[in-house]
């Protein structure tokens, strides 16, 4: 069995901006990257051209098999390589054309599992860190590995879990739910500041 799916942004962009497909600019792929200023006193609508941000849409069917079936998908991250899904408590590593490669890790409490809350990927390095409900940092190469763990907080306010991390340049980028008393949304974890030592992993 088959399931197709289109990525919530380009389906986003679409639903606002299929009118103006026709006229995607043909030199636009020369001026990326490229900075979109919103001003919101400025804005009228909160509508914005696919043309202004896309190139083209790409519709990828992803393979399934009887062991691997697809939820309805609210988390998903696109590397140069591979596409990776989150579908319930699994990440599922799919190839760039949607031909599945295998689970990132195992959902559970024993050696080496994880119960995730949401991970980053390394695409560098082909490494997953995933942040667990046990507050650690769970490290696992992209083809299925565990490597090690790390135990030191990543989230200022040890009371609010993050919500989301990201990873950019040997640096954990921490998103926290906004409520009431938070008075910031990110934080920023270094590795190499705290020196953690985790067998060359890092």
């Amino acid at each position: 069995m088959k399931t197709r799916i289109i990525t919530y942004s380009l389906a986003i962009y679409l639903c606002l901006g299929l009118n103006s497909c026709k006229e995607i600019n043909p030199n636009l792929k020369d001026v990326f990257p490229m900075t979109i200023f919103v001003d919101p006193d400025k804005a009228g609508t909160d509508s914005i051209r696919l043309s202004k941000i896309a190139i083209k849409i790409e519709y990828i069917p992803l393979q399934t098999t009887d062991s691997i079936l697809l939820d309805y998908i609210y988390h998903f991250k696109i590397t140069n390589d591979f596409i990776f899904i989150e579908n319930g408590l699994d990440l599922l590593r799919f190839s760039a054309n949607g031909k599945f490669i295998n689970k990132v890790y195992s959902a559970g409490r024993g050696p080496g599992e994880t119960l995730p809350v949401c991970s980053a990927i390394d695409e560098e390095h082909n490494r997953v860190f995933v942040f667990d409900r046990d507050k650690t940092i769970k490290i696992y190469k992209t083809n299925g590995n565990y490597l090690s763990v790390i135990k030191e907080l990543i989230n200022p306010v040890e009371s609010l879990p993050p919500w989301k991390i990201e990873y950019f340049e040997n640096n954990l980028f921490v998103a926290l739910p906004q409520r009431p008393g938070v008075e910031f949304i990110y934080s920023l974890f270094n590795f190499i500041s705290v020196r953690l030592k985790l067998n060359n992993v890092l």
